[in-house]
């Protein structure tokens, strides 16, 4: 059996963490570009504690909101833009998977001249395979996809209604700050879909993947094993 795995973001999981933000942020930058989605972490306060941690570092902070579910080409088109013209160095991802997808894009898109929607694969002859970005820290606030710590990120082009996914290795974040904290303002129901999006994502690999990968095959069963849904849609361990 032959394999090779390799996963160079750096985890940080603890309640709490979220105060060490800056800390991390301020080992690759100076000037963070803080992508947000549509205004929670700004009303439960987690979007506050974050620029403070950011700005007692000294690390000085340019906004990015309201990336939408399934985030869209336009919106990556004008993260990269405003990191572009403030001179940002470094991306933080602040709330779900739509926000950190799109806020990897965006760290590959301030370095290329060309349309974003050139890197993701949608049939075109000629795909933009990055090969550079802007170093990247996640802070997930909904348990779900995983794109805290994976090189691939998927985006909708909303004129064209198409959905896809680039993925390479300089879509790695550079680090991911894991607070368990952060989910406990999560809806329930909506804790309950991302343990449901989570096992879709980890089921969809075992059964369509290649044959004779006991260890990977083993991995996604321990995932699954681990987590169930309680009567009240909470996420249970077991």
């Amino acid at each position: 059996m032959n394999f090779e795995f390799h996963n160079p973001t750096r985890l940080i999981f603890g309640a709490g963490n979220l105060t060490l933000l800056g800390e991390v942020v301020k080992e690759k930058g100076n000037r963070a570009l803080l992508v947000t989605g549509g205004g929670s972490v700004k009303r439960n306060g987690t979007f506050d504690r974050a620029i403070t941690s950011l700005e007692q570092a000294g690390v000085t902070v340019v906004e990015c909101s309201g990336i939408e579910p399934n985030p869209r080409n336009t919106s990556v088109v004008r993260g990269a833009q405003i990191a572009r013209e403030e001179k940002c160095d470094i991306i933080v991802a602040l709330g779900g998977g739509s926000t950190m997808d799109a806020s990897k894009v965006i760290a590959a898109a301030v370095l290329y001249e060309g349309d974003p929607w050139d890197m993701i694969f949608h049939g075109q002859e000629h795909v933009h395979i990055p090969t550079r970005a802007l170093p990247v820290v996640t802070v997930p606030t909904l348990a779900a996809t995983g794109s805290e710590m994976n090189c691939g990120a998927v985006i909708t082009n909303e004129e064209t209604t198409e959905k896809s996914f680039v993925q390479t290795s300089c879509l790695y974040p550079y680090a991911a700050i894991v607070d368990p904290e952060l989910t406990m303002t999560v809806p329930k129901d909506q804790t309950a879909y991302g343990v449901c999006d989570l096992i879709t994502h980890v089921t969809e690999a075992y059964f369509n993947g290649v044959d004779g990968t006991p260890i990977q095959d083993r991995f996604a069963e321990g995932v699954i094993l681990r987590h169930g849904v309680g009567a009240e849609g909470h996420c249970q361990w077991t």
